[in-house]
C-alpha cells in the first residue's frame, strides 16, 4: 500500500492561509477517516469535494490541531499513527502532490 495524500483548503475569509496536506497510511485509511468525519456532528465545517480535495472553515476549527481538539478525540485516537496533517506555506504556491488514480465512489474504498 502506498501513502495517500489530500489537500484541505481553507474556505473561510482567506483561502490563501490554513491550507493543509493530509497524509494517510493508505487510501483505505483516508476513506475511513472521511466516513468518520462525515458522521461527526463536530465536523460540519469540513467538506469532501473529491478523493484528494477537501475544504474546511479554519475560523470554526483549524484541523492542524486535529489530534488535540477534545471534540475529535474519539476519532483522533483511532487515526493516531495512521495519518497526519502538514501545514502548507500557501503563499509560495509551490507544493504539489502527485495525482493518484482513484475511482471516486460516494461510499466504500475509493
Amino acid at each position: 500500500m502506498a501513502l495517500f495524500h489530500a489537500y484541505i483548503a481553507n474556505q473561510s475569509f482567506d483561502q490563501a492561509t490554513f491550507g493543509l496536506l493530509a497524509v494517510f497510511a493508505s487510501r483505505a485509511v483516508a476513506d475511513e477517516w472521511s466516513r468518520a468525519m462525515s458522521a461527526s456532528p463536530h465536523a460540519r465545517f469540513i467538506e469532501r469535494v473529491a478523493p484528494q480535495f477537501y475544504t474546511h472553515d479554519a475560523t470554526q476549527c483549524n484541523l492542524s490541531g486535529f489530534f488535540d481538539v477534545l471534540d475529535f478525540k474519539p476519532i483522533a485516537d483511532v487515526f493516531r499513527g495512521r495519518m497526519q496533517f502538514i501545514q502548507l506555506n500557501d503563499g509560495l504556491l509551490g507544493t504539489t502532490i502527485m495525482p493518484q488514480e482513484v475511482t471516486d465512489h460516494n461510499s466504500g474504498d475509493w
